[in-house]
């Protein structure tokens, strides 16, 4: 424990508490093993060292600044405050886990009040509580300090798709369209970039950009075929298509795709579900017109 011998070269197993445990030098000085360990590191040939630490957000910002307690200054022992901030994550998580999401959002607003390690973490895992308990302006305000603060946070992109789902919500549909935009841009994660395209198509739709909606849909179906937002964006898309009577469009569209073919029942159910959508919106004319298409295309039945 206490030297390496040698040339100075091998390997060390400790566990997380024997690190903050001081020992005795043959000077007579005290040393703190993980101080001899930075020592021992350092000394390394190129710089060829790793360090691995199995809960390593238990290992970052290790040095804090003295604290006030009662009225004086006092200098807490650095590894006291870990355990503290340590502490206060893990009753947040247990309260998390217990759905007590209101108490949980308390102890993840102490761990960031701390701010040693994992505050974007704590930052994420309140505006997840705050959504269940409705909160949703303070949620946004922190999913908002997460991005500007941390951009290689893995939770920043979560963050940023979030965000638009806010803005979604709240009808702020352009807001929510440039954050979903960013969210493609940045992120490398097939389900949000699905996630991301579903919702767009949504936003587009409600807005009445009915094209654009389609176009949304497409990417979804072209790009994420063997995930399970696929049959999601072929509802979607068999919807809008069906809505403004262009079943025609939507069949030929999804023959082109291999490994999907649409029966001759159910193209038959489409085309006159499509026809009978209109009739029932009074819209007379694209109804006729699309009952004639349905008759000819399948005037000897399925």
């Amino acid at each position: 424990n206490r030297q390496i011998g040698g040339n100075g070269n091998g390997v060390i197993f400790s566990t997380y508490s024997q690190l903050f445990q001081t020992y005795r030098t043959t000077n007579g000085a005290r040393e703190s093993y993980v101080d001899s360990l930075t020592s021992w590191l350092r000394g390394a040939v190129n710089e060829e060292a790793v360090i691995l630490f199995d809960e390593i957000h238990k290992a970052k910002n290790l040095y804090v600044a003295p604290v006030k307690q009662r009225g004086q200054t006092i200098r807490a022992n650095r590894w006291d405050r870990m355990f503290i901030n340590d502490a206060l994550l893990r009753i947040a998580d247990c309260y998390f886990m217990q759905k007590s999401f209101t108490l949980a959002d308390k102890y993840y607003e102490k761990s960031i009040v701390f701010n040693l390690f994992d505050l974007d973490y704590s930052l994420y895992q309140r505006t997840i509580c705050l959504g269940v308990i409705n909160n949703q302006s303070e949620k946004l305000r922190l999913l908002k300090r997460l991005i500007s603060e941390d951009r290689n946070s893995i939770y920043f992109d979560d963050a940023l798709f979030d965000i638009a789902q806010y803005y979604k919500n709240s009808a702020s549909y352009d807001d929510a369209l440039l954050f979903y935009d960013s969210v493609l841009t940045n992120s490398i994660d097939f389900d949000l970039q699905a996630k991301s395209y579903l919702s767009k198509a949504m936003v587009y739709y409600n807005i009445d950009k009915i094209d654009k909606s389609i176009s949304q849909y497409k990417s979804v179906i072209n790009t994420f075929q063997k995930g399970p937002y696929f049959k999601e964006a072929l509802l979607g898309l068999q919807s809008i298509y069906v809505g403004i009577a262009r079943v025609d469009e939507y069949i030929t569209y999804l023959n082109d795709i291999p490994q999907y073919k649409l029966s001759q029942s159910e193209q038959d159910s489409l085309s006159y579900s499509a026809a009978f959508i209109k009739f029932s919106e009074q819209d007379y004319s694209v109804s006729r017109d699309a009952f004639q298409k349905y008759i000819t295309e399948f005037k000897d039945g399925v």
